[in-house]
């Protein structure tokens, strides 16, 4: 009698297990636009819906905290100087560099991103985009930039019905010196996604894109 063996049963990989806790990871070759790696962000897992804002990276949290007393105290200087000794040229590019750094502030306190099971919302100072799920996939990307003295910046970026131009996503400005900022930002763009596909708001289907 032929007695053939039974494979041994596959084990279980503890490191598969451990970088995706939620089961919410996209298998290999599902959509070209997410990594098979991508994960649900932490906090995110369970939850139906999630706010981010600026202070949500460490990068945005401190270009706050430098631009809001620093913006300030030039608009302040500029206004007392202009009350006590009228203008001048160098007065007004301090006040207008002051103005400058205090919309930086009010974009940063402005900036939202929602997602829920409508879909996914972005609001910024000058923009707001509204977008339902099915067109999340297609809107999402990412933007990098180098900055001075080495430094480079990444975030995830939404693009608007008909094409409109992309805004930034807050929550997910990075900056650093490597390449890193960008792989971190890339990173939230597939978390989103994986997110909403773990929730059921987004199908296999509509990420072949």
């Amino acid at each position: 009698m032929d007695h053939r063996r039974e494979p041994p049963p596959t084990a279980p990989d503890p490191a598969t297990d451990a970088a995706n806790p939620a089961g919410y990871s996209i298998p290999p070759g599902t959509c070209a636009r997410i990594g098979p790696t991508a994960v649900v962000p932490n906090g995110l897992l369970g939850r139906e819906s999630f706010t981010w804002r600026f202070w949500r990276t460490p990068s945005w949290l401190l270009t706050f905290l430098l631009c809001a007393p620093v913006g300030a105290a030039m608009l302040l200087g500029t206004v007392m100087g202009l009350i006590e000794g009228g203008a001048c040229w160098w007065m007004l590019l301090t006040g207008g560099v002051g103005l400058l750094l205090c919309a930086t502030v009010l974009n940063a306190l402005a900036g939202r991103t929602r997602a829920d099971a409508d879909g996914l919302a972005v609001r910024t100072l000058f923009t707001r985009r509204r977008l339902p799920w099915r067109e999340v996939p297609g809107a999402l990307g990412t933007r990098a930039w180098a900055g001075a003295r080495g430094t480079r910046g990444a975030c995830v970026t939404v693009i608007g019905p008909g094409g409109r131009r992309r805004a930034y996503v807050p929550g997910t400005t990075r900056v650093g010196f490597s390449d890193r900022a960008l792989e971190r930002a890339e990173a939230d763009r597939d978390g989103i996604l994986a997110w909403a596909l773990g929730q059921g708001y987004l199908t296999h289907a509509d990420l072949h894109l």
